[in-house]
């Protein structure tokens, strides 16, 4: 009885170090691969498809070192890639910040299943319904901004 609880422990043992080491995304990354530790990230979670503005005075309340940061340096991240941002400033202050957003779709949960043909409906998420984005700077200028 003892060396099947021993066994019985080992193999379960065995299979979440198994499972663990396969729970990678499809490609061997683990997703996380865009963020850059020396940096401060801010996450915007969004509901609804559109556009999107944020204002100094929201800023501000987050960003205390607002009036610092050069505008061209702002970025937005969705699902580990840059999207495209416009920020308006006035004399190096940034006083708005839009961009586009879509609410959390489903094109991570057909990783859940097998075949991916599968999966229930392609514009809902099993998981959230909610977008989300993160806001950040960077110490160089990118190429996903415009300002005015």
């Amino acid at each position: 009885m003892k060396s099947l609880i021993k066994h019985s422990i080992l193999l379960i043992t065995l299979f979440f170090l198994t499972v663990n080491s396969y729970s990678q995304m499809l490609n061997g990354e683990y997703g996380n691969e865009w963020i850059n530790h020396n940096q401060t990230y801010y996450k915007i979670d969004v509901q609804n498809d559109g556009f999107y503005k944020i204002d100094y005075n929201t800023l501000n309340t987050y960003i205390s070192e607002l009036n610092t940061i050069n505008p061209q340096t702002i970025q937005i991240f969705h699902m580990g890639e840059e999207i495209p941002v416009y920020v308006e400033s006035n004399n190096g202050v940034i006083n708005e910040i839009s961009f586009y957003a879509e609410n959390k779709q489903s094109k991570i949960d057909k990783n859940l299943y097998r075949n991916t043909n599968d999966y229930f409906n392609p514009e809902y998420s099993l998981i959230s319904d909610m977008g989300t984005y993160f806001l950040t700077w960077s110490n160089s200028v990118t190429s996903q901004y415009q300002t005015q």
